[in-house]
């Protein structure tokens, strides 16, 4: 599916509204398609990690903000495939899992950005 990049940006947007549609988009798009819950969850995984790191280094105002929105939006994703892997009829690897929730804990180490 060629759809799946953008609709992973449009997750990081800083529209809630916008997020919440893109997260069920998503969720839907594994049940239908379940080969693709691992390569999006390592996508999310990734673009987490690094919204993380972008939001840490960013200055207050404005960029802060769109950071924190984007990191909130991937976020989102990433706890949205994670929902759908019960779903799925053979589930997703353990190991994304498991890295899903290394990068939780390293957020909530961080004080979340």
């Amino acid at each position: 599916l060629q759809g799946e990049r953008p609709l992973l940006s449009l997750a990081a947007s800083p529209v809630r509204q916008l997020r919440l549609a893109a997260c069920a988009c998503l969720w839907a798009l594994v049940l239908a398609f379940p080969s693709h819950l691992a390569p999006l969850l390592n996508v999310s995984l990734n673009r987490l990690r690094a919204a993380a790191a972008e939001a840490a280094a960013a200055k207050e105002g404005a960029p802060r903000e769109a950071a924190t929105a984007a990191l909130l939006g991937h976020a989102q994703a990433v706890g949205t495939l994670l929902g759908a892997m019960a779903r799925t009829p053979h589930g997703g690897p353990s190991s994304l899992a498991n890295a899903a929730l290394h990068a939780a804990a390293d957020l909530v180490a961080a004080g979340g950005a």
